[in-house]
């Protein structure tokens, strides 16, 4: 492995963490809560807006747009760490644990990740090879039938995450799909640091269980671990996420909303079986709502649970009708 490789994959995977760092600390000024519940929600939106503009307009624009969402989290950033009158609170959200497991998390990311290539066959035929094709296509696959073989229809909302990515790092590239891939699955686990209360246990215990259950989740499918882009792990921890906040409730009626809403539009566009995900969302929404009757009234369950319900249906079926438009 020569320097030149080791010093041009730190600067992709530099790259993707700042524009994650910049983004989620600019959306917990916005929304008053900690980086590590704000990282998985900006993952969320940038997904969303890469998806939106690429389906209206080029994948030039869509990449600057993605550009203008890590700007505008960067200048939230600044103004709220040195500027705002409550910088004092939003620095002890942002410089937090949450933000140690992100360092720590990247570090990890860049180590294992070193001079690996694609050899899962699912990634040749659809997941990096749409990638590259986004590059040569300045445009989705979905709109050029003899692009790729296989997966034209398959939604592409993770792949533009990744293409957004690569090409911030200055064009395609293995290590980006597999760095980018990776922290976005972690993004979703980052919440978990928030209950640690500052037990140094609990912190590391944690920063010990996250690749070790990504680790055990791989080899599940019999394959070595962290050597593939498909993403069935990543809308797992994604609709784990939401399971997570349905059963906490110190997430205030206004968060669970945002989260159902972002899991609701992103799920059907990250993979088919997406809108599966989505009924056991709501499903979880339905026991949680039959538990609640034994100190809750009734009449305020009836309207949490549809209020919450539509905040997760509207927009998976949105996103899904117009998914099924654009194939």
């Amino acid at each position: 492995m020569s320097f030149e490789i080791l010093v041009q994959d730190a600067f992709h995977l530099g790259m993707i963490a700042i524009v994650l760092f910049f983004g989620a600390s600019g959306l917990a000024y916005i929304i008053k809560k900690t980086f590590a519940f704000s990282m998985p929600l900006f993952c969320l939106i940038l997904m969303f807006v890469l998806f939106v503009t690429a389906i209206f307009t080029d994948l030039t624009i869509t990449y600057y747009a993605g550009l203008a969402l890590a700007a505008a989290g960067a200048l939230l950033t600044i103004f709220g760490v040195l500027l705002a009158p409550d910088r004092e609170s939003y620095r002890s959200k942002i410089f937090s644990e949450g933000l140690i497991a992100f360092l720590f998390l990247v570090a990890f990311t860049y180590l294992i990740n070193i001079g690996r290539e694609v050899v899962w066959i699912d990634d040749f035929n659809y997941w990096a090879l749409s990638v590259r094709a986004m590059f040569r296509l300045g445009d989705l696959v979905a709109r050029h039938p003899g692009a790729i073989v296989f997966g034209i229809d398959k939604p592409p909302a993770t792949s533009l995450f990744n293409y957004f990515f690569s090409r911030m790092s200055g064009g395609f590239s293995e290590f980006s799909l597999f760095a980018s891939t990776q922290l976005l699955i972690y993004a979703f686990l980052l919440p978990l640091f928030d209950s640690v209360e500052k037990s140094v246990v609990k912190f590391f215990g944690l920063l010990v269980i996250i690749p070790c259950s990504i680790i055990a989740f791989q080899f599940a499918y019999l394959e070595s671990s962290f050597s593939m882009l498909t993403i069935d792990l990543l809308i797992a921890y994604e609709t784990g996420f939401g399971l997570f906040v349905i059963m906490h409730e110190e997430y205030s009626m206004r968060s669970r909303i945002l989260i159902m809403a972002l899991l609701g539009a992103l799920l059907p566009l990250q993979k088919n079986t997406g809108i599966i995900l989505v009924m056991v969302l709501l499903v979880a929404l339905a026991a949680q709502a039959y538990f609640e009757r034994r100190y809750k009234p009734v009449d305020e369950i009836w309207l949490d649970g549809i209020v919450t319900a539509a905040a997760l249906l509207v927009p998976a079926i949105s996103t899904y009708m117009l998914w099924m438009w654009v194939i």
